[in-house]
């Protein structure tokens, strides 16, 4: 009988591991999914003409809706795609471009509005959970309406101003997870961000939609998601120049995701490794990002483990077919969007920052979590089921770490904590850890 090497033994350890985390991250995702509770219906709002007819109390948010009401802001990208399949969900033609600016729905003074565990979509265009309107920078919050060429439809962009309107300042588009913004599950409701971000100088453009995605174009249309899905395309080809038309930028780009979006932050960066000065609106050249910030992600997506993880998030969550993303699992896209296998094409961003804990509880992880709201269940949830999902994407970016460093790449920092689950707390620690690498590299203007 032949004698397998100790290195062979290895590898057989390591795929056995592989395996039993992956069947581990579908089986144990199951138990988190809880029914849905429906939205609370909430009428808070400012509408836009209220914004208008007050410009002492909304300087900027008035300033720039009556900009964008006399204006025609279309992107540099032309592009109109015909599609094979009849168009059933805009029969609207047109280039990407900008339709409308519009009040946000939040809160009144004092007010807190109704904390929810679903993932229905939230009601148009966002409501904020726990936060009380004071909580916001009520001057420097808005909609923003993008008509996409390449999806057919109309994308609403919640956009935080900088903290001085009067200096020029990049722009972090940062992408919410599985929910992709149309849940209770966002940026806005579970971190910090706007007291964090409050005093710097940067555009923050999330998307409110992209639920299950991955980002990414998609072969076939959806009819769950909306229909058509071409985020690489508008995300990287007809958003960035509208948002330079609209605001005083510097040129700079930044990106960052956690989860779902963790994973394709890194792909959309490669994607356009190449192209970046042309969708600021000028010529191809350089890398359309200056800071990538991923966070709890799973770069590969064409080996057995990273396509369970996508199974996970957009089959067993979503109840979508993951071969309308990518074609037949081992097919080309599944190659082609993964980050690992292409992580080459991130050597001419300047600062990447890539996070994840070892899925052991942590500091986030008891009781004391304000988030958890004293809720044995769902600490226990975050803590098991968190725990699984968070060790997979520790081993998928221990395989991007040691093939990145085996190709001399210097321009990556790797958090590898020693503990934590895959939820907010850590996402909103990552994005402050993150944020001094990738400020410079934005060259985000000094506070004033």
């Amino acid at each position: 009988m032949e004698r397998m090497s100790p290195q062979g033994k290895a590898g057989v350890v390591r795929r056995g591991t592989r395996a039993v985390v992956a069947a581990s991250v579908l089986a144990l995702s199951s138990m988190a999914l809880v029914p849905a509770v429906a939205q609370a219906e909430v009428n808070w709002e400012n509408s836009s003409t209220d914004i208008q007819n007050d410009p002492e109390s909304y300087p900027r948010l008035s300033a720039l809706i009556n900009k964008i009401e006399s204006t025609t802001i279309v992107s540099a990208d032309k592009n109109v795609p015909e599609y094979n399949t009849p168009n059933k969900w805009n029969e609207q033609v047109a280039a990407s471009h900008l339709v409308r600016a519009r009040a946000m729905n939040l809160a009144p003074d004092g007010v807190t509005a109704p904390k929810t565990d679903t993932k229905n979509r939230v009601s148009d265009p966002l409501i904020i959970n726990n936060s009380s309107y004071q909580d916001w920078q009520s001057d420097r919050n808005i909609i923003l309406d993008v008509y996409s060429a390449s999806m057919q439809r109309t994308i609403p962009m919640h956009v935080m101003l900088p903290a001085d309107p009067d200096v020029a300042s990049p722009v972090l588009y940062l992408l919410n997870g599985a929910g992709g913004g149309e849940d209770a599950a966002n940026w806005s409701a579970r971190t910090d961000i706007q007291s964090f971000l409050k005093d710097e100088n940067v555009y923050v453009v999330t998307p409110l939609e992209g639920m299950f995605s991955y980002y990414t174009d998609w072969q076939q249309p959806v009819e769950e998601l909306h229909g058509y899905n071409k985020w690489t395309t508008f995300l990287t080809e007809e958003l960035p120049s509208i948002m330079n038309q609209t605001f005083d930028t510097n040129g700079k780009n930044g990106l960052a995701g956690l989860s779902m979006s963790g994973s394709a932050v890194l792909s959309l960066a490669e994607w356009a490794s190449d192209n970046g000065s042309e969708a600021n609106g000028g010529t191809p050249g350089g890398n359309l990002y200056n800071a990538v910030g991923g966070y709890s992600g799973c770069a590969a997506t064409s080996t057995f483990p990273g396509q369970q993880y996508v199974e996970v998030v957009t089959g067993m969550r979503g109840g979508i077919d993951v071969e309308d993303m990518w074609g037949p699992k081992g097919g080309p896209d599944w190659v082609a969007n993964d980050a690992a296998v292409n992580a080459e094409k991130l050597k001419g961003i300047d600062y990447v920052y890539v996070a994840t804990g070892s899925g052991l509880p942590g500091e986030h992880d008891t009781l004391a979590n304000p988030e958890l709201e004293g809720n044995q269940f769902a600490l226990a949830n975050q803590i098991v089921v968190g725990g699984v999902i968070e060790a997979a994407t520790n081993m998928c970016t221990h395989d991007l770490a040691n093939r990145t460093n085996a190709m001399g790449m210097t321009n990556i920092t790797y958090n590898f904590k020693p503990t934590g689950t895959h939820s907010w707390g850590y996402w909103q620690d990552d994005l402050h850890d993150s944020w001094g690498g990738m400020a410079a590299a934005m060259q985000v203007p000094p506070r004033n």
